[in-house]
């Protein structure tokens, strides 16, 4: 039987009583939660992380029973990653059992309720028999209900998802089943685990991390990502409640195109921004030092000086206490007045931007031993439109300001010691907007990469332009790429990388339609396609995978961004607009990138 809930919201609410259907709200249709923490939880509450897992299932229930009173369709949840296995063998094998014991217990009231129970693995090959067995008597007894989807993802990876599904429609090629022109973004769709499901509009983790951990990857494109602090057995039915609320006024943000979005500050679990700015005021202290250095040296040093001269003057004048009878200042002061004036003189000349930066990247380095750089980052730089019509009347001239703060951010990343940056320029869905500001953008794209040319092969920076569908591109655009291309190819200091009519699925469509064309000629074979494979084969193969994700705006959402490349990136949302970013936020963010506490599944 589903728990009853504690709280007072009544448990015997339905869609048609439901109050936020009442109040005509948007209902999602699809959710899909990584319930972290369980473990923490447990270690916290009782002195023991299976306790905390148990109460985590119990948990499920009640989310399961939450979700279709409000009146979501399907719930898709990560209960144990593929990662997971590198977990001590005891805490695996519990965990088993009670993934065996939540499914027993489930079974009457999915039939009751007429609830579809299916199990996702990607690599089913490590799950004891005792579960196999369990899995497929739920799923055969519950096929034919239809009224809600619950998804429990078992031994699950969504890289090794994309693979499988790659595979089988590789072996479909190589049999005469598929041709390769019907490849695409559908048929992908149609052989992952999640077919028949919409994908979901949001994406919730609890217990405070920030990061997708290889969950549902190629369908999570446009889900809202809602972040809360809180472990997952501490989550009511207020908190569905409230995302509900929060995803509705998402959906009206995005419908009106409204400038401001300082309500987002107010999200749940948005800490985020708040300690991005506690990283950057760290770093300011140095910067204040600088900068109270510097106007020291040119406004106090001088007034310091002439005193301090007055007082020699008279000091050699009068003889105070024989002062001046004790040296010889006719021979003296003149050098002493010649050297203090040679130093002011070299002061202010002085390259106070390049001190700023030597200061600044000690700064970073302070604590304890090298801090943690992050090797790639990667930007969707949202907001230059909004930013433009805000500020000038006008989103083109926003555009242009967001170039320039490209410019900036790439030499920021230089001086930070950051290999690489991938930018998210222009969207396959950007050609559905209006002619002029498309043709605008291209121009514009056009004129930067021109101009960047002679400052990338002086920082020896290679420039590569990652295009997922390349059909619409005019022709002075591809020739552009083609000469930046070319020039900074052999540069090894650097790597910025521009999405440009890049779409993430595309993406690996277009990987996977490769692969197949290679099982259809023989040159690979359908056991050899693995996730190495799949990422040699991507646009941004040779490139590390991004450590940070980061978006500018405000907007929670990956918006078909390097889907597969940011499986185990740190998420980083941002409220400012991108012309707005600055060096201080780049300082910020390396920071938090080292509070962050990475498992990857342990």
């Amino acid at each position: 039987m589903v728990a009853n809930s504690t709280s007072s919201y009544s448990a015997s609410n339905t869609p048609e009583t439901d109050p936020l259907v009442q109040n005509r709200l948007k209902i999602p249709r699809h959710i899909a939660v990584i319930i972290d923490g369980n473990r923490r939880y447990g270690k916290t509450k009782y002195g023991s992380g299976t306790q905390g897992h148990r109460d985590g299932t119990k948990t499920v229930m009640n989310f399961t029973e939450w979700c279709i009173d409000a009146g979501v369709e399907a719930l898709t949840v990560y209960a144990f990653s593929t990662e997971n296995w590198k977990r001590e063998k005891a805490e695996v094998d519990a965990l088993m059992k009670l993934v065996d014991g939540f499914i027993h217990d489930i079974l009457d009231e999915a039939l009751t309720r007429n609830i579809r129970v299916r199990v996702l693995s990607s690599d089913s090959s490590k799950l004891p028999d005792f579960l196999v067995k369990s899995i497929k008597e739920v799923e055969s007894k519950t096929q034919h209900c239809n009224a809600f989807h619950l998804n429990l993802c078992v031994s699950y990876g969504a890289r090794g998802e994309i693979v499988r599904a790659c595979k089988r429609i590789a072996a479909e090629v190589a049999i005469g089943e598929t041709a390769i022109k019907d490849i695409d973004e559908d048929l992908l769709s149609q052989r992952m685990l999640t077919a028949d499901l919409p994908d979901p509009d949001i994406v919730i983790r609890t217990s405070g991390e920030h990061r997708i951990s290889n969950f549902l990857l190629f369908q999570i494109a446009y889900a809202e990502f809602i972040f809360m602090d809180k472990f997952w057995p501490e989550v009511t039915r207020e908190d569905l409640q409230e995302i509900i609320v929060e995803f509705n006024r998402r959906k009206q943000m995005m419908d009106e195109n409204a400038s401001g979005v300082v309500w987002l500050r107010e999200s749940i679990g948005r800490q985020t921004l708040t300690q991005l700015e506690d990283a950057s005021r760290d770093l300011g202290l140095a910067k204040s030092f600088y900068n109270g250095f510097e106007m020291w040296w040119l406004a106090g040093m001088p007034i310091t000086l002439v005193f301090v001269l007055t007082l020699l003057s008279f000091s050699l004048a009068s003889g105070v206490s024989g002062l001046g009878k004790s040296v010889r200042w006719h021979r003296v002061l003149p050098a002493f007045v010649w050297r203090i004036v040679g130093l002011l003189s070299g002061l202010l000349s002085a390259d106070f931007e390049a001190l700023e930066k030597k200061t600044v990247r000690a700064a970073m380095l302070r604590d304890a031993g090298e801090m943690k750089i992050p090797r790639h980052i990667a930007v969707i730089m949202d907001g230059n439109r909004r930013y433009g019509k805000s500020r000038y009347g006008a989103g083109v001239k926003g555009h242009s300001d967001g170039s320039r703060t490209l410019v900036n951010f790439t030499e920021w990343c230089i001086e930070a010691g950051i290999q690489a940056l991938t930018v998210f320029a222009f969207s396959t869905e950007n050609w559905n907007r209006e002619q002029s500001e498309v043709d605008a953008l291209m121009n514009l794209f056009n004129q930067f990469m021109h101009e960047i040319v002679p400052e990338a092969l002086k920082r020896d920076v290679r420039v590569r332009v990652l295009v997922s569908d390349g059909r619409k591109l005019p022709e002075y655009i591809v020739e552009a790429i083609e000469d930046i291309e070319t020039k900074t190819q052999n540069c090894t200091k650097f790597s910025l990388n521009l999405c440009v009519s890049y779409g993430a699925r595309d993406e690996i469509v277009g990987a996977c339609r490769k692969i197949a064309t290679e099982v259809a000629s023989g040159e690979t074979s359908v056991d050899d396609i693995n996730e190495d494979l799949l990422s040699q084969r991507m646009l941004t193969a040779g490139l590390p995978d991004p450590d940070i994700l980061i978006r500018t705006s405000g907007e929670l959402r990956i918006s078909n961004f390097l889907l597969y490349q940011i499986a185990y990136s740190e998420l980083i949302f941002m409220d400012k607009m991108w012309p707005e970013v600055t060096r201080d936020d780049v300082q910020g963010i390396v920071l938090e990138f080292n509070r962050r506490k990475r498992r990857f599944g342990k």
